[in-house]
């Protein structure tokens, strides 16, 4: 399957679990933000004990934003904290829960073992210096930059200041002596190399490490670690753990995860609670003060852990330190654990989940475990992935509606009717998915559609007998000659009731209007449009001799805002949508009476500016069942005779205009198109720049619907979740998989108005049931020995040929099951079975 199909499947699920974009991630660059993952090839590291293994694994993952919803606090003892949606799920001691089902008995599991590390561009020097840095250091702003003032005490000065002052040194060239004030060696680089290299690094404050940083090396890692345990860090032997005090919470919250991710298991504990006493000191004028207490926390690595630790980081350039770290790795664990204990010791109860509020969340797709680890916990990836492929559009497309004219995303969520070919129907749009490629389709109507590469579209050559289904990549190479896409007429007659004489009027203001010095709308009609009827009182006719004679209409029953908006907003046009049949005919005839023409062939034409207001137009029109072609007539920035034209200049191409009430254009000859206007044409595909939001529907009846001023397609088939389905539970998934089949077969008997319909049913009924979840339901119905022999590549082992025999026995029965559900049903409705009853996990 390519990439981008299986992207564009991803953005739609059941469950809707999202975590916030500044979750880590760990990758087999280190740790990166979800939000930054989006749109990037990568590899996401797996905690195996989510699928009954032991170990970590880096495997292919695609990330991808989900819109805006309300995120929660997930806390655990051990300070570990996440921001997540209600129905996210976690791997717990009670296995998978959701976010909102968590209570302080379930403990959540935590990565166990160690992950990758990106690619490192300082030195382990230099990294031990920034460390040192963070933990016993100011970073200010200077002059020039920020500076970096670095503090040691007598007893670490001999082996700790020759590896902080060469690491400066390797930076500014500068080889720097210390000062010694009250006990306390001290020495400051205001260098511009030094602000350049905290730059790069996106080093700001001393409260957290920039993201970029968590993709360093391990070995730069490693040494940021030994330099800020150093500097900040201790031994107790009587408490047995070693600890990192910080007035951040924010960057021990980091440091815990960088330590999870080299394998070693850490608790965030508070010290003191912000506004208590704070320490005194004397400024050098003699004024006593007390420092601000912002509070204080400390980062405990537990003895049991004191031996990676040891190994790994160690005190290296504090050999007191150094020393009470390997007594205590030396002492050993009073008695050996189980690895059903130690697992155990790689959760943490959940501490409280607390509202955080709504932001912008994103989501995984993991195909091998479902799972990946977010800030250190395994977390469950996107929910129910849903097989059938996905026909958006853009979130400006805009849809006809029975009750006026939307752009899709602002009709997400709500129940609306939309044309599907051949009547009404109620759908309800929803979000398909984020950072979306999209493709312009353009019409020789003038009109174009935005949609993916997979939307589809029903069309034909003028050799062609029955529409067919072409995708929107392929469009171009479908046919040798010109094909044009599946005619429909919409049949609208309610609507809001507009007395009829007030739409025609609005209409000739649109075309003629203006307003006066107090705001008010009024009309100025010249010569033979001044017998135009309309509300209002009409002025005498009034000749100045510079210009033709006029009369102007005042007192009119809309407002001069109404008016200017109609002129400038092109979405105040929708509003007109809302109207019955008649009314928004009224409304084009005014409009076409002021600023159009007739035309040789018997139709007729209306001129108006700015692309968006004309197309509005011509969707008013396809809502009343009239065709029309949309056409640039003039170019923004011409010149005319009233002066530099400021605005585009369309015409509207009407030949079916029989139906239009103009008082002055003669529409008596208005016949359906022959030619040009006769098809929808397609034009071209061209890739927008960019990346988009997308959005679909699901009709119901015909999955078609009309976007824009086109009849394309949505989804199709019917779905069977195969991971809430108990693989020994035969029953159970018979009657999932019947009533999948069901809910197919009963299109087959439906009776299309139009010949040409039966007859593509005839030639080659298809129907299908899709199924997600298969990996999962293997793995229940399997166990571990499957896994295992999945992640070797599914050799023919006879352990292997015996699998394939019992995956072949689930498939053919799920088949049987689709085949004699659809051949009943059409045997007891008289009607013909289908060529195929597809049963596959797309």
């Amino acid at each position: 399957m390519p990439t981008g199909e299986l992207e564009h499947r991803l953005a739609r699920y059941g469950l809707n679990p999202c975590h916030s974009g500044d979750t880590l991630v760990s990758t087999e660059r280190g740790l990166v933000p979800l939000k930054d993952l989006v749109g990037q090839n990568f590899k996401a590291l797996v905690d195996l004990r989510s699928v009954g293994l032991d170990g970590v694994k880096l495997t292919d993952a695609i990330a991808f934003a989900t819109g805006v919803q309300t995120t929660y606090i997930v806390t655990l003892e051990n300070g570990l904290q996440m921001r997540c949606t209600a129905d996210h799920q976690h791997f717990t001691n009670e296995g998978w829960i959701a976010t909102k089902d968590l209570t302080s008995a379930h403990a959540i599991y935590i990565q166990k073992g160690a992950g990758s590390f990106g690619q490192g561009t300082i030195s382990v020097e230099q990294a031990q210096m920034l460390g040192w840095l963070y933990g016993d250091g100011s970073i200010y702003q200077g002059n020039k930059g920020l500076d970096a003032v670095f503090y040691i005490n007598q007893k670490e000065y001999t082996t700790a200041f020759p590896v902080l002052t060469e690491a400066v040194e390797s930076l500014t060239g500068y080889s720097h002596k210390p000062s010694l004030v009250k006990g306390v060696y001290t020495f400051h680089s205001g260098s511009s190399l030094m602000h350049s290299f905290l730059d790069q690094l996106g080093v700001e404050s001393k409260e957290r490490l920039p993201d970029i940083f968590l993709s360093q090396s391990k070995e730069v890692i490693i040494g940021f670690l030994q330099g800020l345990f150093c500097a900040d860090g201790s031994v107790s032997l009587k408490a047995r753990h070693i600890e990192l005090r910080n007035r951040s919470r924010e960057l021990l919250r980091q440091i815990q995860l960088l330590l999870l991710n080299l394998g070693i298991k850490s608790s965030l504990k508070i010290k003191q609670a912000p506004g208590g006493k704070g320490v005194p000191y004397t400024l050098k004028d003699g004024t006593e003060k007390v420092s601000q207490n912002r509070g204080s926390w400390r980062l405990i690595v537990y003895s049991g852990e004191g031996i990676k630790f040891c190994q790994l980081i160690g005190f290296p350039l504090v050999p007191d330190k150094q020393q009470r770290l390997e007594q205590l790795a030396a002492n050993k664990l009073a008695r050996n654990y189980t690895e059903a204990v130690v697992n155990r010791r790689f959760t943490s109860k959940v501490k409280s989940v607390e509202e955080f509020g709504e932001e912008t969340v994103y989501d995984l797709h993991v195909p091998l475990t479902h799972s990946f680890i977010a800030n250190g916990c395994i977390t469950h990836n996107c929910g129910e992935i849903i097989g059938s492929n996905f026909h958006c559009v853009s979130g400006d497309t805009l849809l006809i509606t029975k009750d006026g004219m939307h752009k899709i995303k602002d009709v997400v969520g709500a129940e609306i009717e939309i044309w599907n070919g051949k009547k009404w129907s109620k759908v309800t749009p929803f979000k398909t998915g984020s950072d979306r490629k999209l493709y312009r389709v353009r019409f020789a109507d003038g009109s174009y559609l935005d949609a993916t590469e997979y939307h589809r579209f029903f069309v034909k050559d003028r050799f062609g007998k029955v529409y067919k289904e072409v995708q929107t990549k392929d469009l171009m190479d479908t046919s040798q000659y010109s094909i044009h896409t599946e005619p429909f007429k919409i049949q609208y007659e309610d609507g809001l009731n507009i007395e009829p004489i007030y739409a025609y009027t609005l209409g000739v203001a649109l075309g003629d209007g203006t307003t006066d010095r107090n705001d008010n709308a009024k009309i100025r009609l010249y010569e033979k449009k001044a017998a135009l009827s309309v509300t209002g009182s009409k002025s005498p006719e009034r000749n100045y001799g510079y210009s033709p004679a006029f009369t102007d209409v005042t007192d009119l029953d809309f407002s001069g805002d109404f008016l200017k908006s109609l002129k400038t907003n092109p979405e105040a046009i929708n509003v007109i949508a809302s109207w019955n049949r008649q009314a928004i005919l009224h409304f084009i005839a005014g409009l076409a009476d002021t600023d159009g023409s007739n035309t040789k062939s018997n139709g007729i034409r209306i001129y108006i500016s700015d692309y968006d207001r004309a197309y509005r137009i011509q969707l008013l029109l396809t809502k009343c069942g009239i065709r029309s072609s949309l056409n640039l007539c003039d170019r923004k920035g011409s010149i005319t005779n009233y002066g530099v034209r400021s605005r585009d200049l369309y015409y509207l191409q009407i030949t079916d205009c029989a139906e239009i009430p103009c008082q002055r254009l003669d529409v008596s000859k208005g016949t359906d198109a022959k030619y040009k206007g006769k098809w929808q044409v397609v034009r071209s595909v061209e890739e927008l720049p960019g990346i988009h939001d997308t959005y679909c529907f699901n009709e119901p009846e015909f999955h078609k619907g009309v976007f824009g001023n086109t009849l394309t397609g949505n989804c199709n088939l019917a779905e069977v979740h195969l991971n809430q389905i108990d693989p020994n539970n035969y029953q159970e998934q018979e009657k999932a998989f019947a009533a999948g089949a069901l809910s197919v077969a009963v299109l087959l008997n439906h009776q299309f108005v139009e010949p040409r319909y039966h007859y593509s049913r005839e030639l080659d009924p298809i129907v299908g049931v899709s199924f997600t979840g298969l990996f999962d339901f293997f793995v229940k119905a399997f166990g571990v020995d499957w896994l295992r022999w999945w992640e070797e590549g599914r050799p023919a082992t006879e352990q292997g040929l015996e699998f394939k025999r019992r995956e072949e026995e689930y498939l053919n029965r799920w088949q049987d099951i689709v085949h004699q559900v659809v051949w009943d049903y059409c045997d007891r409705h008289h009607i013909k079975r289908p060529n195929r009853c597809t049963t596959v996990q797309p």
